[in-house]
């Protein structure tokens, strides 16, 4: 019996068409990524998804996740994501994470990242400045769960 992955495999092979997809993660700062993958998962707002060749096309919104980029059968690749919007475009088989920040796993640095909870911590208690506006009470509220989460940090 077949796997799902298999028999998808097999018909893109048939039909002569790639079973990879462009995938181009880009910052602020920089283009983190760029390279052809056979498929990635990420959290977004509407839950996991996993996205392969000539996946439908979306746009997504990722507060904080973990993207597992799958560049071959034995290679991954994982990366940290703050903050972006995913695009997937079923015409050009091409999917776009534009992120505030995007960071390889094994290159977080765990204090660094307590010290940021500390900090989001002490600008949630102080939440009764007013130059603190609701957007940025619920973006703070949203990066302490995604670090306690992400981290095992309280």
């Amino acid at each position: 019996m077949f796997t799902w992955q298999e028999t998808y495999k097999a018909l893109l092979k048939d039909q002569n068409v790639t079973d990879k997809f462009n995938l181009i993660i880009k910052t602020p700062e920089k283009e983190t990524f760029s390279g052809e993958v056979d498929n990635i998962y990420i959290t977004t707002d509407v839950g996991d998804t996993e996205i392969h060749p000539f996946h439908a096309s979306l746009g997504a919104v990722v507060s904080y996740s973990p993207i597992i980029i799958t560049i071959s059968e034995n290679r991954q690749i994982e990366y940290i994501i703050k903050r972006g919007v995913l695009f997937f475009s079923n015409e050009k088989n091409e999917a776009l994470l534009v992120a505030y920040s995007a960071q390889k796993r094994e290159e977080i640095d765990f204090e660094s990242a307590k010290e940021y909870l500390k900090f989001v911590n002490e600008k949630l208690k102080s939440k009764d400045d007013d130059s603190l506006g609701d957007f940025t009470l619920k973006f703070l509220e949203d990066e302490r769960i995604a670090l306690v989460r992400e981290f095992d940090l309280d």
